[in-house]
Protein backbone atom coordinates (compact mmCIF):
# COMPACT_ATOMS: atom_id res chain seq x y z
CA UNK A 1 0.00 0.00 0.00
CA UNK A 2 1.57 3.32 -0.91
CA UNK A 3 2.11 6.15 1.70
CA UNK A 4 -0.81 8.48 0.57
CA UNK A 5 -3.17 5.38 0.52
CA UNK A 6 -1.86 4.61 4.34
CA UNK A 7 -2.49 8.37 5.19
CA UNK A 8 -5.90 8.12 3.78
CA UNK A 9 -7.06 4.87 5.56
CA UNK A 10 -5.76 6.62 8.58
CA UNK A 11 -7.33 9.97 8.25
CA UNK A 12 -10.66 7.93 7.73
CA UNK A 13 -10.41 6.30 10.82
CA UNK A 14 -9.34 9.07 13.03
CA UNK A 15 -12.58 11.41 11.25
CA UNK A 16 -15.03 8.47 11.98
CA UNK A 17 -13.73 8.36 15.82
CA UNK A 18 -14.42 11.79 16.26
CA UNK A 19 -17.80 13.20 17.31
CA UNK A 20 -20.05 14.29 14.46
CA UNK A 21 -21.26 17.76 14.29
CA UNK A 22 -23.64 19.52 12.92
CA UNK A 23 -23.51 22.58 10.75
CA UNK A 24 -26.89 24.24 9.82
CA UNK A 25 -27.39 22.34 6.26
CA UNK A 26 -29.47 24.53 4.03
CA UNK A 27 -31.69 21.86 1.63
CA UNK A 28 -33.95 22.44 -2.04
CA UNK A 29 -35.47 19.47 -3.97
CA UNK A 30 -36.15 18.29 -7.29
CA UNK A 31 -38.14 15.77 -8.76
CA UNK A 32 -35.45 13.68 -10.52
CA UNK A 33 -36.97 14.81 -14.40
CA UNK A 34 -33.82 16.70 -15.80
CA UNK A 35 -29.76 15.22 -15.85
CA UNK A 36 -29.22 18.28 -14.91
CA UNK A 37 -30.49 18.15 -11.48
CA UNK A 38 -27.42 15.92 -10.64
CA UNK A 39 -24.89 19.03 -9.68
CA UNK A 40 -21.74 19.16 -11.57
CA UNK A 41 -20.69 22.25 -10.12
CA UNK A 42 -17.23 22.94 -7.88
CA UNK A 43 -15.16 20.10 -6.85
CA UNK A 44 -16.56 16.98 -6.59
CA UNK A 45 -14.87 14.89 -3.28
CA UNK A 46 -16.69 11.18 -4.19
CA UNK A 47 -19.74 9.88 -5.47
CA UNK A 48 -21.83 6.56 -4.85
CA UNK A 49 -24.52 4.78 -6.54
CA UNK A 50 -25.70 1.85 -4.80
CA UNK A 51 -26.30 -1.21 -6.54
CA UNK A 52 -26.21 -5.16 -6.16
CA UNK A 53 -26.00 -5.94 -9.57
CA UNK A 54 -24.16 -3.66 -11.17
CA UNK A 55 -20.19 -2.75 -10.93
CA UNK A 56 -17.92 -0.31 -12.43
CA UNK A 57 -18.62 3.80 -12.80
CA UNK A 58 -21.56 5.14 -14.91
CA UNK A 59 -21.16 9.26 -15.38
CA UNK A 60 -24.30 11.24 -15.23
CA UNK A 61 -24.18 14.99 -16.32
CA UNK A 62 -20.41 15.04 -15.94
CA UNK A 63 -19.91 13.11 -12.30
CA UNK A 64 -18.58 9.79 -12.11
CA UNK A 65 -20.82 7.45 -9.70
CA UNK A 66 -18.99 4.28 -8.07
CA UNK A 67 -21.20 1.68 -7.89
CA UNK A 68 -21.14 -0.09 -4.68
CA UNK A 69 -22.90 -3.26 -3.83
CA UNK A 70 -22.89 -2.26 0.34
CA UNK A 71 -23.96 -5.77 2.19
CA UNK A 72 -25.97 -7.24 -0.53
CA UNK A 73 -28.50 -9.46 1.59
CA UNK A 74 -27.56 -8.18 4.57
CA UNK A 75 -23.88 -7.19 5.52
CA UNK A 76 -22.21 -5.22 8.42
CA UNK A 77 -22.47 -2.11 8.39
CA UNK A 78 -18.81 -1.59 9.00
CA UNK A 79 -17.84 -3.76 6.25
CA UNK A 80 -20.50 -1.23 4.34
CA UNK A 81 -18.82 1.77 5.36
CA UNK A 82 -15.09 0.52 4.09
CA UNK A 83 -16.19 0.58 0.90
CA UNK A 84 -17.61 4.57 1.02
CA UNK A 85 -14.67 6.69 2.34
CA UNK A 86 -15.99 9.85 3.50
CA UNK A 87 -19.56 8.21 4.20
CA UNK A 88 -20.86 6.87 6.56
CA UNK A 89 -23.56 5.03 8.06
CA UNK A 90 -24.66 3.69 11.80
CA UNK A 91 -26.31 0.90 12.63
CA UNK A 92 -25.98 -3.19 12.59
CA UNK A 93 -26.62 -4.10 8.64
CA UNK A 94 -26.88 -2.90 5.51
CA UNK A 95 -29.18 -4.39 2.85
CA UNK A 96 -28.00 -3.87 -1.34
CA UNK A 97 -30.87 -4.26 -4.08
CA UNK A 98 -31.67 -3.53 -8.07
CA UNK A 99 -35.03 -3.16 -9.38
CA UNK A 100 -36.06 -1.64 -12.35
CA UNK A 101 -39.02 -0.59 -10.34
CA UNK A 102 -37.32 1.81 -8.11
CA UNK A 103 -37.50 4.49 -10.36
CA UNK A 104 -40.13 4.60 -12.60
CA UNK A 105 -39.41 7.94 -14.53
CA UNK A 106 -38.51 9.14 -17.82
CA UNK A 107 -34.80 9.80 -17.55
CA UNK A 108 -32.88 6.84 -18.47
CA UNK A 109 -29.42 8.22 -17.64
CA UNK A 110 -30.90 9.16 -13.96
CA UNK A 111 -32.42 5.46 -14.25
CA UNK A 112 -28.98 4.68 -14.27
CA UNK A 113 -28.06 5.67 -10.35
CA UNK A 114 -32.20 5.78 -9.21
CA UNK A 115 -32.64 1.83 -10.04
CA UNK A 116 -30.73 0.54 -7.59
CA UNK A 117 -30.44 1.41 -3.85
CA UNK A 118 -29.62 0.56 -0.12
CA UNK A 119 -31.30 0.70 2.91
CA UNK A 120 -30.81 -0.51 7.11
CA UNK A 121 -29.01 0.31 10.07
CA UNK A 122 -30.82 3.28 11.48
CA UNK A 123 -31.38 6.77 9.76
CA UNK A 124 -27.76 8.29 10.97
CA UNK A 125 -25.65 9.52 8.48
CA UNK A 126 -22.21 10.97 8.90
CA UNK A 127 -20.01 12.82 6.41
CA UNK A 128 -16.17 12.50 6.90
CA UNK A 129 -12.52 14.20 5.94
CA UNK A 130 -14.12 17.49 6.47
CA UNK A 131 -12.16 20.95 5.99
CA UNK A 132 -13.70 23.57 9.05
CA UNK A 133 -14.51 26.24 6.79
CA UNK A 134 -15.25 25.16 3.41
CA UNK A 135 -18.43 25.45 1.80
CA UNK A 136 -20.02 22.12 0.54
CA UNK A 137 -22.17 20.61 -1.65
CA UNK A 138 -24.12 17.32 -0.74
CA UNK A 139 -26.54 15.40 -2.89
CA UNK A 140 -28.90 12.41 -1.29
CA UNK A 141 -31.02 10.57 -3.98
CA UNK A 142 -34.06 8.42 -3.30
CA UNK A 143 -36.29 6.96 -5.11
CA UNK A 144 -38.85 3.82 -4.52
CA UNK A 145 -41.63 3.84 -6.85
CA UNK A 146 -42.87 0.50 -6.10
CA UNK A 147 -46.32 -0.02 -5.56
CA UNK A 148 -45.64 -1.27 -1.99
CA UNK A 149 -43.90 1.89 -1.05
CA UNK A 150 -46.75 4.14 -2.08
CA UNK A 151 -47.39 5.51 2.06
CA UNK A 152 -44.44 6.55 2.77
CA UNK A 153 -43.21 9.72 3.36
CA UNK A 154 -39.21 10.93 4.12
CA UNK A 155 -37.77 13.48 6.62
CA UNK A 156 -34.20 14.60 5.95
CA UNK A 157 -32.35 17.03 8.79
CA UNK A 158 -28.99 18.30 9.62
CA UNK A 159 -28.58 16.88 13.51
CA UNK A 160 -29.28 13.69 14.31
CA UNK A 161 -31.26 15.21 17.50
CA UNK A 162 -33.90 16.81 15.86
CA UNK A 163 -37.01 15.91 17.06
CA UNK A 164 -40.57 14.95 14.54
CA UNK A 165 -41.95 18.19 14.02
CA UNK A 166 -39.25 20.52 13.90
CA UNK A 167 -36.67 18.85 11.36
CA UNK A 168 -35.83 20.74 8.14
CA UNK A 169 -37.65 18.77 5.36
CA UNK A 170 -40.46 16.46 6.70
CA UNK A 171 -43.28 13.91 5.20
CA UNK A 172 -41.36 14.61 1.37
CA UNK A 173 -43.14 12.30 -1.11
CA UNK A 174 -40.40 10.68 -2.50
CA UNK A 175 -42.22 7.58 -4.22
CA UNK A 176 -44.82 7.03 -7.25
CA UNK A 177 -45.92 4.24 -5.83
CA UNK A 178 -46.52 2.73 -9.08
CA UNK A 179 -46.93 4.23 -12.72
CA UNK A 180 -44.91 7.89 -12.82
CA UNK A 181 -47.63 10.31 -12.89
CA UNK A 182 -47.22 14.44 -11.83
CA UNK A 183 -43.43 13.53 -11.13
CA UNK A 184 -43.43 17.85 -9.60
CA UNK A 185 -45.23 16.86 -6.97
CA UNK A 186 -42.95 14.27 -6.16
CA UNK A 187 -39.22 15.05 -4.90
CA UNK A 188 -36.25 12.59 -4.99
CA UNK A 189 -32.81 14.59 -5.25
CA UNK A 190 -32.43 16.34 -2.05
CA UNK A 191 -29.25 18.75 -2.40
CA UNK A 192 -27.83 20.86 0.59
CA UNK A 193 -25.15 22.90 1.21
CA UNK A 194 -23.68 23.53 4.44
CA UNK A 195 -19.98 25.35 5.73
CA UNK A 196 -18.68 22.57 7.75
CA UNK A 197 -17.57 23.83 11.63
CA UNK A 198 -15.87 20.57 12.26
CA UNK A 199 -14.16 17.53 10.03
CA UNK A 200 -17.80 15.64 9.94
CA UNK A 201 -21.03 16.12 9.41
CA UNK A 202 -24.10 14.82 10.88
CA UNK A 203 -27.52 14.05 8.33
CA UNK A 204 -30.54 12.70 9.88
CA UNK A 205 -33.09 10.33 7.14
CA UNK A 206 -36.14 8.72 8.41
CA UNK A 207 -39.08 7.26 6.49
CA UNK A 208 -42.03 7.97 8.22
CA UNK A 209 -44.06 5.12 7.92
CA UNK A 210 -44.35 4.10 11.60
CA UNK A 211 -40.96 1.96 11.57
CA UNK A 212 -38.71 5.00 11.67
CA UNK A 213 -36.45 2.93 9.19
CA UNK A 214 -33.52 4.26 7.19
CA UNK A 215 -33.55 5.93 3.74
CA UNK A 216 -33.89 4.01 0.65
CA UNK A 217 -30.79 5.69 -1.15
CA UNK A 218 -30.02 5.10 -4.05
CA UNK A 219 -26.82 7.21 -4.80
CA UNK A 220 -24.71 10.05 -3.13
CA UNK A 221 -22.22 12.47 -3.76
CA UNK A 222 -20.32 15.43 -2.00
CA UNK A 223 -18.49 18.91 -3.74
CA UNK A 224 -16.85 21.44 -2.80
CA UNK A 225 -18.83 24.66 -3.42
CA UNK A 226 -16.94 26.72 -6.59
CA UNK A 227 -15.25 29.88 -5.04
CA UNK A 228 -16.86 32.85 -6.60
CA UNK A 229 -13.97 35.08 -5.34
CA UNK A 230 -11.56 33.74 -6.99
CA UNK A 231 -12.72 34.48 -10.38
CA UNK A 232 -14.20 38.05 -9.80
CA UNK A 233 -10.06 38.34 -8.73
CA UNK A 234 -8.88 37.02 -12.25
CA UNK A 235 -11.83 39.07 -13.82
CA UNK A 236 -10.62 42.15 -11.74
CA UNK A 237 -6.73 41.39 -12.19
CA UNK A 238 -7.36 41.21 -16.25
CA UNK A 239 -9.03 44.68 -16.04
CA UNK A 240 -6.63 46.44 -14.58
CA UNK A 241 -3.85 44.94 -16.96
CA UNK A 242 -5.70 46.29 -19.74
CA UNK A 243 -6.01 49.54 -17.75
CA UNK A 244 -2.80 49.45 -17.16
CA UNK A 245 -1.71 48.27 -20.85
CA UNK A 246 -3.81 51.59 -22.63
CA UNK A 247 -2.17 53.96 -20.28
CA UNK A 248 1.34 52.57 -20.76
CA UNK A 249 3.24 54.92 -23.46
CA UNK A 250 4.31 53.08 -26.75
Amino acid sequence: MKVSDKLSVWGALLFSGLPATAANILWTTSPAVDTTEVNNTGLGQWAYAFNSSLTGNVTVNGVTFTYLNTGGAGGPMADANALTPGFQRFGTTSYGEASDAFYLGPNTQLNQILDGLTWGGNNQFQLNGLTPGTSYIVQLFSSDDRATQASRVLDIDSSWSTPNGSRQLENIDYTAGGAWTDPAARLKIFTGTFTANGPTQEIQTLIDDGNNGQIDLNAIQLRIVPEPAAGSCLFAAAGILGIWRRRKPA
